[in-house]
């Protein structure tokens, strides 16, 4: 009797603490992109599935390295959209594209050679 009620308390604290962790208070979810195209990404695009528009650059002046991470805060609560596009463009303009793509809070998107959009 002693092991089940310890299991309860510990499948109780494990349930609060991965929900906890699962949506932050604002619905506003973070997530990290990795560049793993073998190209430095020098553009980064993120938009809403529903928009017809990929809206501003969010790198900003900073260089997205082959290999390397970049975390950032979405826009929209995922109450409005959960569902994204998104876009790395490198030096020579190509871009790499993944669309559609469920996000959840701490989600990662990698972007690897093979989403190269061709011309």
């Amino acid at each position: 009797m002693k092991k089940i009620g310890l299991l309860f308390i510990i499948m109780i604290m494990g349930s609060l603490f991965l929900g906890c962790l699962s949506v932050p208070e604002d619905g506003i979810p973070e997530i990290t992109i990795i560049n793993q195209t073998g190209y430095l990404g020098y553009e980064l695009y993120i938009s809403p599935v529903t928009s017809d528009v990929w809206g501003e650059d969010v790198l900003g002046n900073q260089v997205l390295r082959d290999g390397a991470s970049f975390r950032l805060k979405l826009d929209d609560p995922l109450r409005r959209s959960n569902r994204y596009d998104f876009r790395l463009i490198d030096l020579d303009g190509d871009s790499y594209e993944i669309r559609n793509m469920a996000i959840t809070h701490n989600s990662v998107i990698t972007f690897r050679f093979n989403h190269i959009v061709r011309r």
